[in-house]
Formats: C-alpha cells, sequence, structure tokens
C-alpha cells in the first residue's frame, strides 16, 4: 500500500467534524487568547478518546501557536510568564500520569465537569481578586499545568489569573497568548516521557493542522 493510499481511512466523517469544529476553536482562540481545546476537546474525545484528545490537541497546538504567539510577544509580561512557565513544567507530568492511570470514563466524566466549570466562571464574569505574587503565579501554573497534562485545558485558569492583573488589556491578551502557548510543549515532553503518543494520533494531528491554521487566520 502506497503512502497516499495508507491515509484514506483517516478521512471519515470523525475527521470531517473535528475539522469544522477546529476552524472555530482557532479562530476563537487567535481572536482572544484561549479557549480552542474547550470548544473542540469533546469533539476530539468523543471520537479518539481521552489520551488521543491531549495528544492531538498538544501536537497542532505545538506547530500552530507561533502563528499567533510570536505576534504577541512584545506585549507580555515576561518575568510573570517565566515563573508560570516554570511550575507548568513541574505539574504537566503528574497531569498526564493522572490521565493515563484513570478509567477514560472517569477521565470524561472529569473532562466534562472541567469544562462546564470553566465556562460558567468565564460566562459570569467573575474576577480573580486575589494577589498577583509569585506564590500566586506559581499556584496558578501548577494548577493550569497539571489540568493540562490530564485533560489538555489549563488555559481558563491561566485566563481567570490574567485577566485579573493590574495592567492593560493589550498585555492581558499577549500574557494569555504566551502562556496558553507554553502548555503545549511542555505537556509535550510529558506525553513522550510517558509514551503516550502513537501513529493514529499522530496523522490526525497532521491532517487537522490546516484547519487550525486556517481557523487562527481568521481569528487574527
Amino acid at each position: 500500500m502506497d503512502f497516499p493510499a495508507s491515509l484514506l481511512p483517516y478521512f471519515d466523517w470523525h475527521l470531517a467534524i473535528a475539522a469544522g469544529v477546529a476552524v472555530i476553536a482557532a479562530a476563537l482562540r487567535a481572536f482572544t487568547g484561549f479557549g480552542a481545546n474547550v470548544v473542540w476537546g469533546p469533539v476530539l474525545m468523543l471520537f479518539y478518546g481521552p489520551v488521543d484528545m491531549v495528544v492531538i490537541m498538544v501536537l497542532v497546538a505545538v506547530v500552530t501557536a507561533p502563528q499567533i504567539a510570536i505576534p504577541a510577544a512584545r506585549d507580555a509580561d515576561w518575568k510573570t510568564i517565566a515563573i508560570m512557565g516554570a511550575a507548568v513544567a513541574v505539574a504537566a507530568p503528574f497531569g498526564v500520569i493522572t490521565l493515563l492511570h484513570l478509567d477514560p470514563s472517569t477521565v470524561k466524566r472529569a473532562f466534562g465537569l472541567f469544562v462546564l466549570i470553566c465556562s460558567l466562571v468565564l460566562a459570569s464574569g467573575w474576577v480573580y481578586r486575589g494577589t498577583h505574587s509569585p506564590i500566586a503565579t506559581v499556584a496558578t501554573g501548577a494548577l493550569s499545568g497539571w489540568i493540562g497534562g490530564f485533560a489538555g485545558i489549563g488555559g481558563p485558569v491561566m485566563v481567570i489569573y490574567f485577566l485579573a492583573a493590574p495592567g492593560e488589556i493589550r498585555v492581558q491578551r499577549a500574557n494569555n497568548t504566551i502562556a496558553v502557548s507554553l502548555l503545549a510543549p511542555l505537556t509535550l515532553g510529558a506525553l513522550i516521557w510517558t509514551g503516550s503518543i502513537h501513529t493514529d494520533a499522530v496523522i490526525r494531528s497532521i491532517l487537522l493542522l490546516a484547519p487550525v491554521v486556517l481557523g487562527q487566520w481568521i481569528g487574527v
């Protein structure tokens, strides 16, 4: 079987729906700086299962994040992002380990609960009123990293934290974009370390790259 023909089994209605939702999710992320995985994560989980959902979202994000992260880099607060990134790097592997050791049905319920809570918090307009000290930044990064490794949706925790920070909305959006973009490569390292990546997930990730790039272009 030649290479193009070997890809034909992947072109099914599952992939078509995932691609359509990917365009919408990526446009939302490019416009707001976050939210893509909350939108298309449920679709990927339904079709491909919890582990492949995280793998696909992370692989696609690693490749496509520079499209929106590079323009935002000049406005970001890099000191805060560096502290948060270090906490994410430590916590993400524990999230992946939890993902691999829990029953898939339990992971699905937990993912649904995370999405519901994030949606309700963001829709309510609730704003974090606590301190933005280095300790709070580390705690936010650790929680985001664990949820990112476990469910691929660590971004909203960062967003709630950054949107309440003092400063211009331009800086807040840049911080959101850069911090959420950093989640992907840091989580990818944990996925590789645990041997969670396999051929099917990689191929689907490649096939979904174009819809995500298109969506990000629309959002930008």
